[in-house]
């Protein structure tokens, strides 16, 4: 027999469909279903989700929906801390803010490295190695992968909506209120190591002619023996984080 749940999805939870401005979805289902069953099955991954009210009462993931329930969902609420009033799904991001990239994000994962926050990357292993590392290092998944999300041992993991690198670091920025913990460190893009100052002296030899002459303040990473300095590419990301913060300052 068929039976029908009407969901209530609310704020960017819709931006997994075409018609985003749908306020109830009318979802048939089969057989017993979970309320986590009935979400990932229309494509939202339960990573996304953070609250759930069946008639006001907050529910978990393992509720069995019944036929005819209206059940509300919401996304991780930005400005307003709920948790101490109200039994939400799983709490905001609750360690040092790391994370772990799939393919296809190597561009943000090295202006997150850049900005000092401990980024893996791989881009040639499975979705189960991603999904167990970042739950054994209680890591930030970042995919554009709706599956890699619904894998059950992700806990905390993010769906990258843009395809713009920039646009992709201010949605996580955004998403995990990261501004007190930006330029607090730098890392290496390249190898996600700690990045330590180093006198101009010691590294001379290594140094193009126009980089001697126009730079005094350099950095090296002591895994992979690169060198940094503030050139050109450090000032573009300097601007992005200004708007970024112009955007936190403006409340968008």
């Amino acid at each position: 027999m068929e039976k029908v749940v009407y969901l209530r999805l609310f704020g960017e939870l819709n931006q997994f469909f075409e018609d985003k401005n749908k306020r109830i979805r009318e979802i048939k289902y089969k057989d017993r279903q979970t309320i986590k069953d009935i979400l990932e099955g229309i494509g939202v991954p339960h990573t996304e989700v953070y609250f759930l009210l069946k008639n006001n009462q907050p529910i978990n993931f393992n509720y069995l929906v019944k036929n005819g329930d209206s059940i509300s969902a919401y996304p991780i609420f930005k400005t307003i801390n709920i948790e101490s009033s109200q039994k939400t799904l799983r709490k905001k991001f609750p360690y040092q803010p790391k994370f772990i990239a799939d393919a296809h994000l190597g561009k943000l994962v090295s202006y997150l490295r850049i900005l000092g926050f401990d980024t893996l990357y791989y881009n040639d292993y499975g979705d189960k190695f991603l999904a167990d590392k970042s739950a054994k290092e209680n890591r930030i998944l970042l995919t554009k992968d709706h599956g890699l999300l619904m894998r059950k041992k992700v806990k905390y993991g993010y769906y990258i909506r843009n395809d713009n690198p920039q646009k992709q670091l201010s949605e996580v920025i955004h998403r995990y209120d990261l501004k007190e913990y930006i330029n607090k460190s730098s890392r290496c893009p390249k190898c996600n190591h700690l990045l330590e100052s180093i006198r101009k002296e010691k590294i001379i030899d290594r140094l193009e002619p126009k980089t001697k002459k126009y730079y005094n303040e350099f950095y090296i990473c002591t895994n992979c023996d690169q060198i940094y300095w503030k050139g050109s590419h450090f000032k573009k990301i300097e601007e992005l984080i200004n708007d970024i913060e112009d955007e936190f300052n403006n409340g968008l």
